[in-house]
């Protein structure tokens, strides 16, 4: 659930360009901001343009974990992908949201809320965003473009009051507006209720092939992973014992005309996920995740 009013709303050219926008907006050189670990590098690097400092706030299978975040900091904001942690997929329970808004509310900081994939829910019930329960304190962001195709850069921003004229501002000097076309284009698309039927149609599909990735997982390595992040999203994250993913096994992999993604890549504190693996589904058809599989389990 999200509350605003229209004039509240900023489209961006996706997601990239609104986090580059509260970049500019908020941090100044020195400025420091919590930040979940391990996040996309894009991200990490996106924050740091304007000189910020990034405090890492370690995440586990839930979320960002809460009671780690720093009592000794001001940040500016904390960015959190609550609904699909990205890399590892947990979902925050309303316990640490709570935590979080308190923490923001004490420190005088706001939170970026990066609504990573939230339309694909696949397990229990729909998760409020943070903008809901506290939305001057917090910058939600969306993108169109995992939802129907990366090639329609539409996102959008939802900000508190305060920073709204600004933001336009900004804006209208990176780019004046994003392409009139598409988003009228868009607007009807979801007016006539096409989106949500696209939504619906391609959960049926996503479950299926994330029902084939967890069960090749699970048949081909019997009690040697465990699976996070499988209830939402586009993609999940293999733990595998005894396993790490170095360079030299990524070489092996990709001898084997097989391309994995490893959590450690998007660590900012090293050494806590090399045995993790970003398996994504969205583009595969079944009988490509089986064959992946199967060579995973040549290699590993």
């Amino acid at each position: 659930m999200i509350r605003c009013y229209p004039e509240q709303l900023v489209i961006t050219s996706g997601a990239t360009q609104a986090l580059s926008l509260v970049a500019k907006l908020l941090l100044t050189k020195g400025d420091e901001v919590c930040i979940e670990d391990p996040v996309t590098h894009e991200i990490q690097t996106i924050f740091q343009q304007p000189g910020a400092s990034l405090y890492p706030v370690p995440v586990d299978e839930f979320g960002i974990m809460t009671d780690m975040l720093p009592s000794n900091k001001n940040p500016k904001f904390i960015f959190v992908t609550p609904s699909h942690q990205f890399p590892l997929g947990g979902t925050l329970p309303i316990q640490r949201r709570i935590q979080l808004i308190h923490y923001a509310r004490e420190a005088g900081a706001y939170i970026v809320e990066d609504d990573y994939d939230s339309e694909f829910r696949y397990a229990g019930p729909p998760v409020s965003s943070l903008q809901g329960l506290e939305p001057e304190r917090v910058i939600y962001i969306g993108t169109f473009s995992k939802i129907l195709s990366p090639a329609l850069r539409i996102g959008y921003l939802i900000l508190p009051q305060d920073l709204i004229h600004r933001c336009r501002e900004l804006k209208w000097f990176h780019d004046l507006h994003s392409p009139t076309l598409e988003q009228l284009t868009l607007a009807m698309f979801i007016k006539e209720g096409h989106l949500e039927q696209h939504i619906r149609k391609m959960k049926r599909v996503y479950r299926k092939r994330r029902e084939t990735l967890i069960h090749c997982l699970n048949d081909s390595f019997p009690k040697k992973l465990k699976i996070f992040g499988d209830s939402t999203g586009l993609h999940l994250v293999a733990a595998f014992d005894n396993v790490q993913f170095s360079d030299s096994m990524l070489h092996k992999l990709e001898e084997s005309h097989l391309r994995v993604y490893p959590v450690e890549k998007h660590a900012i504190n090293k050494g806590r996920h090399r045995n993790k693996i970003i398996l994504g589904y969205s583009n595969l058809s079944p009988d490509e995740i089986k064959e992946g599989i199967r060579r995973l389990t040549i290699c590993v």
